[in-house]
């Protein structure tokens, strides 16, 4: 729909960018959308987009995710005919990933960990609550967010490749996102998978120096610090690494993504997970982390990278942090067909099908979640206070 263009509006980014957000079929569309559906495929299907109060954009999509392609609610990746879209503040894009939080059953605690990693320059990609309907019919409430590599690209001067590790500690193959010269795949996958091998196997002496020439280590731990505190069962496949030259090396650096099991048991009851001397980190087993147990000086650098983190993610910003994610989630869930949308909430609390019992209950679970993340604060607290005496 045409808006009328008003100068003031348009200079504070006052836009009417969507809340809701729907896909309509034509019948011959509808059946294959239907069979994809059951079948959990993930082939592309044709639709049309609806942006708010919109018209129609023709688009393919495709059902996204693996272990979130069984959900009742899935995930989509959408992809828009034409130019990009303004999804919302500081994000035009004509791709988008509509992702259900189907593992995520209060529909906040992905929400609230990719605003702390924003915070701590971890998170490039924008995100925010929709609600979604598809042919009329209210799906409940879902996270639109930009692709990673996307994240990656459209902030970044003098990117060089994007790659996604997936469980290298068992030798899976590097997801490859996006490269400069497709030419050279197969060396951009060996250089970016050398980082892991010099974390198990570089000599200990200049591992610190070693890795931080290819690797923004820095920033790399304070993810780690952010993981341990924050207690993510489930995140050596979600990080990304995007690579830039520097002093005439080709260095990555790392973003967080799907953290929806923060506050979790370590996947595997933590069976790969480094065993750290002063048990500060927490579901850490990719290969570059095992040169915090091979190097003093990586491990000493972790601890400040784990202090760091703690003192920026005071209780006063968790809270402030949580209360903004309440607000725009409760905007969403503000009616009894949304909230009695939203399955997997409704299946553990009967009592959440309406709007009022919904916010009720994400209220105690937020309220909980931030007691949880301050026993973990005191928990990390006490063992640093330790360390000194444990290291050698």
């Amino acid at each position: 729909a045409e808006e009328v263009c008003d100068p003031v509006a348009a200079a504070q980014d006052d836009y009417p960018y969507p809340m809701e957000i729907q896909l309509t079929f034509t019948p011959a569309e509808l059946l294959v959308y239907n069979q994809y559906y059951a079948t959990k495929s993930h082939a592309d299907f044709t639709t049309s987009v609806t942006l708010g109060d919109g018209l129609p954009i023709t688009a393919v999509a495709h059902f996204h995710g693996q272990g979130t392609i069984n959900c009742v609610r899935k995930s989509i990746t959408v992809e828009l005919d034409g130019p990009r879209r303004r999804l919302m503040p500081e994000l035009a894009s004509d791709r988008f990933i509509l992702i259900s939080m189907c593992q995520d059953e209060r529909y906040f605690g992905q929400v609230f960990g990719n605003h702390l990693l924003a915070g701590l320059g971890l998170f490039p990609s924008r995100f925010k609550h929709v609600r979604l309907r598809v042919d009329g019919v209210n799906k409940g409430v879902y996270m639109l967010i930009h692709q990673a590599e996307r994240g990656f690209r459209d902030r970044s001067l003098g990117l060089i490749n994007v790659m996604r590790r997936l469980y290298d500690i068992w030798d899976q193959n590097t997801e490859v996102k996006y490269v400069t010269y497709p030419d050279l795949i197969e060396e951009a996958v060996a250089y970016f998978e050398s980082i892991g091998e010099l974390g198990m196997y570089g000599p200990p002496e200049t591992l610190e120096a070693d890795l931080d020439e290819r690797l923004e280590l820095d920033g790399y731990l304070r993810y780690l610090g952010a993981m341990s505190f924050l207690k993510n069962g489930d995140f050596i496949d979600e990080g990304f690494f995007a690579s830039s030259m520097e002093d005439g090396v080709e260095r990555y650096r790392i973003m967080g993504w799907d953290t929806d099991d923060l506050l979790s048991g370590c996947h595997f009851g933590g069976a790969n997970a480094i065993d750290d001397q002063c048990g500060v980190t927490y579901c850490t087993e990719a290969k570059v982390d095992y040169a915090l147990l091979r190097s003093p000086a990586v491990y000493e650098r972790y601890l400040d990278a784990l202090a760091f983190v703690m003192e920026a993610l005071t209780p006063e910003l968790l809270q402030w942090t949580m209360d903004e994610v309440q607000e725009d989630l409760f905007a969403l869930l503000s009616d009894d067909e949304t909230a009695a949308a939203c399955t997997e909430m409704v299946n553990q609390n009967p009592l959440a099908a309406t709007a009022a019992g919904a916010q009720a209950d994400i209220s105690i679970h937020m309220d909980s979640f931030l007691e949880q993340i301050e026993a973990r604060r005191q928990v990390l607290t006490d063992a640093l206070a330790v360390c000194p005496v444990l290291m050698p």
